[in-house]
């Protein structure tokens, strides 16, 4: 719960000072830690847009675990 807290936070920071890396980090550990495949996604997609392809090949991963 406190996590989550943060995370939100963060997510907010990283969006309102414009760096999509940090952002897709941050849904990157939510992802994980909760289980959110939606998150992951998310975090796939900023991955993928910003040309971070060790990181998008990470969650890539975990998603076709995941299904």
């Amino acid at each position: 719960v406190k996590a989550g807290k943060y995370w939100n936070k963060g997510l907010e920071h990283s969006k309102d000072l414009g760096c999509p890396y940090d952002e897709a980090k941050i849904y990157a550990e939510m992802g994980q830690h909760l289980q959110d495949i939606e998150s992951l996604k998310k975090a796939h997609e900023i991955f993928k847009r910003i040309g971070a392809r060790l990181d998008y090949t990470a969650i890539e991963e975990l998603l076709e675990k995941s299904t």
